[in-house]
């Protein structure tokens, strides 16, 4: 894992504990607890965009060193 994935993966588990707090607090509807689901999903998104970045170029690394 790469270090910036390490440092989004502690964010994404404060943002889902503050989550599960503002939920248990306010219930599901209220607005807080949705701005806070949005939170979180833009850093599972920001991981999977990492991620996925990381996994495109080492393929593209693997196809050239295979065309030489």
């Amino acid at each position: 894992m790469s270090r910036q994935n390490k440092d989004i993966s502690v964010q994404i588990e404060r943002a889902r504990q503050k989550l599960f707090e503002i939920e248990a607090k306010l219930g599901l509807q209220d607005q807080k607890v949705v701005k806070q689901s949005m939170v979180l999903d833009e850093l599972i998104n920001q991981y999977n965009s990492n991620r996925y970045a990381k996994m495109a170029k080492a393929d593209i690394d693997f196809l050239n060193e295979t065309v030489r």
